[in-house]
């Protein structure tokens, strides 16, 4: 198949929408949670985190992880996880 065809049952992807400001969606991340927990409550969490020894770098990265998932979670148990716009 090359690469320009499409198979009949694929939907294709016209655009992707980011939403870093919360315009679209309530943000849900609670990032100063997530700094308690990986320790770096002041600067750039991943830049600071690089700079550690590699056993805290994978606690402190095992934390965000967590944080993430549980966002996650609640959301895909929610009815407005997936939102689809289209524009014709």
């Amino acid at each position: 198949m090359s690469a320009s065809a499409q198979p009949a049952n694929k939907r294709v992807i016209k655009g992707v929408i980011f939403d870093m400001d919360g315009t679209l969606t309530m943000p849900v991340i609670d990032f100063a949670e997530m700094r308690r927990r990986c320790g770096v409550l002041t600067g750039d969490v991943l830049d600071t985190i690089a700079g550690w020894p590699a056993d805290k770098q994978h606690a402190a990265n095992q934390a965000i992880k967590e944080v993430e998932d549980e966002v996650h979670s609640e959301a895909a148990s929610g009815s407005d996880f997936a939102i689809y716009i289209e524009i014709e």
